[in-house]
């Protein structure tokens, strides 16, 4: 899958989107479908769509909390808060 198509459900990430429900009570949380595409390719989407950026994860890795290499924050230099 390379043009953006969306990943298969992994259990880890499901029961990770449960845990976030739970805790965010009446917080409002965006939890995105998984993609698997080019990571410059879906930037430059989010982009031309206007948002602030992309957070992504290395396939694979586990979900902790904390600072780890396997996120990368890319943000829109455009972007522009209202």
């Amino acid at each position: 899958m390379d043009r953006g198509e969306y990943a298969p459900a992994r259990p880890g990430r499901l029961s990770l989107y449960r845990g976030v429900r739970r805790a965010a009570g009446r917080t409002f949380v965006l939890f995105s479908e998984a993609l698997s595409a080019e990571g410059a390719l879906v930037f430059a989407k989010a982009c031309k769509l206007g948002l602030e950026g992309i957070v992504s994860k290395r396939a694979g890795s586990p979900y902790r909390s904390g600072t780890s290499h396997n996120w990368l924050k890319a943000k829109n230099p455009e972007f522009e808060r209202t």
